[in-house]
């Protein structure tokens, strides 16, 4: 979004502060904040039946594929 934003010539400050508020309610920043918004699924509803924990993807956690993960405190596999 800061991309699309920064593209179209509009800045949000590093502080993300509330003067920035004012250039995400800007009609030139509809495209990119509501890309975010579609990108990120920030308010999603959920259907029914439907448990707010299904959103966290946590199936998707598993980087391994299966194998067994580095125990990374000790530097050791495990």
């Amino acid at each position: 979004m800061l991309q699309e934003l920064r593209s179209d010539k509009l800045m949000i400050s590093p502080r993300r502060d509330w003067a920035d508020m004012k250039v995400l309610f800007r009609e030139e920043a509809t495209t990119a904040v509501l890309g975010f918004i579609e990108s990120t699924e920030v308010g999603k509803r959920l259907q029914n039946g439907m448990n707010k924990d299904d959103l966290w993807d946590i199936d998707r956690l598993d980087q391994n594929n299966g194998e067994d993960a580095m125990d990374i405190g000790n530097g050791r596999d495990e």
